[in-house]
């Protein structure tokens, strides 16, 4: 009896052994997947904020099934991020909404460091390998160049050709956060944004408005005019059209005409000066230019009255003069011997700039009813109580080929040289010689800007290679055929002084709206 027993249990035993493994064979009972995730740098992910992407190709390998391709719907891949220790917590945010097991997106979190996860979801079984690695996000908004642009339908864009050492890098719409605005004029950055002081700012100027942006440690952030009158007279910046600042006193033209000294650095501007007596309303406009010298202690500045068409001074300090009682002058006339024009032309203003030659010489560039071009030479001095006349010079039509068809100008800061555009082409007008020649072509493009961009005078503080971009010119062009937004090609070139053929210098920058206007942020 007891034999059998055992026997009987023997095979109970058997057969629930068995029946175990068929269970088991049943319900997939196996042995747990496990899975290992390389690939993940130690050092961290770093791009470019707005710039560059994000790159990571890690490997996953299965225990059971080998290398996971990024494919596998047995699988679900996802990065996610976090402030590194230090900083802000937040809530662990999805990196790529593409959820895809390779990384490659554009850096568009807020710049700083990062703790981040490489996550691994196996649908089956739904757990979770993760493998943690750095993620730095830096900014190319510290120093360079500031490109002010149009997008499609003339929407105003703000781009930036930033120093990272020794490498340049492009950052888009970098104003993102502004209004939206249309017709790009001018951007304007206080001289205390460069190198000194510790509130810079930028100023953009549009057809639609004008807004001021605070940059700190790279960083723009927008902030709202300081001037004590409140709203009402803020809403007044909305049609600037041209800005200059001489020695931290700030003047601007609006585009209706009338001109604001800005005395004080608590307020835009203030007063309308484009007066006959002081405080009254203005009887006559003014052309969107401003001519000052470039030296430091730039104090005083021609302007044109378009209405009477004749030139006005500005005179923010003089001898003999009472500061804040007026400051649009008409100029002396010369002696007899030494007069070269009448202070009251009768013709248009088509473009007028200061100049680092002589003692504040401006040149400007004007048109008769007959349609002769004539560039006057005027010296504003330091402290003089009234321009001087400098030069005059009739421009002979065939000795200026295009001239009549150019829509930019430039007059060089420290040669007697105008340069302006016909189309694709370039020319320099030689003030010496009375003659133009063509002095570079871009095929296919056309030209938006010509520029010298003159840095606010302080001294040595600017390293000598920033310096030099001075006297180099800016050429702003567009790419005919490519797309609206992205047609706008930025060069430099060297002007060699005997009116050769210009030298490009450095890279060309593309993938820019229409460009309009440059500026260079030293911090």
């Amino acid at each position: 009896m007891i034999m059998k027993y055992n026997v009987i249990l023997l095979l109970c035993l058997a057969f629930g052994l068995f029946s175990c493994y068929d269970d088991e064979g049943n319900y997939d009972y196996r042995e747990i997947d496990e899975l290992t995730i390389t690939g993940i740098p130690e050092e961290p992910v770093a791009a470019l904020y707005k710039s560059e992407h994000l790159v990571l190709s890690p490997t996953v390998i299965s225990k059971f099934d080998g290398e996971i391709s990024a494919d596998d719907p047995n699988y679900e891949f996802a990065y996610y991020y976090n402030k590194a220790a230090g900083g802000d917590f937040l809530t662990p945010r999805l990196l790529d909404s593409a959820m895809v097991k390779d990384l490659n997106v554009m850096a568009e979190i807020d710049p700083g460091n990062y703790v981040a996860w490489f996550k691994v979801k196996d649908l089956r079984t739904n757990i979770v390998t993760t493998a943690e690695f750095k993620l730095e996000v830096s900014t190319a908004l510290t120093k360079g160049w500031l490109v002010l642009c149009e997008d499609e339908g003339r929407k105003v864009r703000v781009d930036m050709i930033g120093e990272i050492g020794e490498r340049m890098v492009v950052s888009r719409d970098i104003l993102d956060f502004l209004p939206e605005s249309h017709g790009a004029i001018q951007m304007y950055m206080q001289s205390n944004m460069v190198y000194t002081g510790s509130t810079p700012y930028l100023n953009l100027y549009t057809e639609e408005g004008s807004h001021r942006c605070f940059s700190y440690n790279g960083s723009f952030s927008r902030t709202d005019y300081s001037d004590p009158r409140g709203v009402e007279f803020i809403r007044k910046t909305d049609d600037i059209i041209i800005a200059e600042d001489v020695n931290y006193s700030c003047v601007v033209i609006t585009a209706e005409g009338d001109v604001y000294h800005r005395a004080s650095g608590n307020s835009v501007y203030d007063v309308k000066i484009n007066v006959d007596v002081p405080l009254t309303e203005p009887t006559y406009k003014m052309a969107p230019f401003i001519g000052f010298r470039w030296q430091t202690n730039g104090y005083n500045g021609v302007l044109y009255d378009k209405t009477n068409k004749r030139f006005k001074y500005f005179l923010s300090y003089a001898y003999g003069l009472v500061n804040g009682m007026r400051y649009l002058f008409d100029p002396k006339d010369p002696e007899a011997e030494e007069k070269l024009f009448d202070w009251k032309t009768g013709k248009d203003m088509i473009y007028m700039a200061g100049t680092r030659q002589g003692n504040g010489l401006v040149f400007a560039l004007m048109k008769d009813a007959s349609g002769q071009y004539s560039i006057y030479g005027i010296t504003t001095g330091q402290y003089q109580s009234s321009p001087l006349q400098t030069s005059y010079i009739d421009i002979d039509a065939t000795t200026a080929p295009g001239l009549a068809n150019a829509t930019c100008y430039a007059f060089h800061p420290t040669l007697p040289f105008l340069i302006y555009n016909n189309g694709s082409d370039v020319y320099l007008y030689d003030m010496a010689t009375r003659s133009a020649k063509r002095v570079l072509t871009l095929s296919g493009e056309s030209i938006s800007m010509l520029k010298f961009h003159k840095l606010p005078d302080l001294g040595n503080k600017y390293p000598d290679a920033i310096k030099d971009y001075q006297y180099r010119l800016a050429v702003g062009s567009a790419k005919s055929g490519a797309a609206t937004g992205s047609e706008g090609c930025l060069r430099f070139y060297e002007v060699p002084e005997f009116a050769a053929e210009l030298i490009p210098f450095g890279e060309t920058y593309t993938g820019f709206g229409l460009i309009k206007d440059i500026a260079y942020k030293g911090r």
